[in-house]
């Protein structure tokens, strides 16, 4: 979330038919993009450097149900 720029040359012109005008592109669109693409990077390093750490289990391991008993005098 940004505010709108104080300085005048920075917002948007009011013009006739604005509503039906595409858009100018936020100035910081690239930088976002860009962060994004760098994050996105880096998560997928950390998860193939992970997967070297912990394997995936083979088997299924059941667990049986054990019952909560509430401790007295607590």
């Amino acid at each position: 979330m940004i505010d709108q720029p104080r300085t005048r040359a920075l917002r948007r012109a009011a013009r006739v038919g604005e509503d039906r005008r595409t858009p100018t592109s936020n100035l910081f669109y690239m930088d976002i993009r860009i962060d994004a693409e760098r994050r996105l990077d880096r998560l997928a390093g950390f998860l193939a450097e992970e997967r070297l750490w912990a394997p995936p289990l083979e088997d299924v391991e059941e667990i049986d149900v054990a019952p909560v008993v509430p401790m007295r005098g607590g």
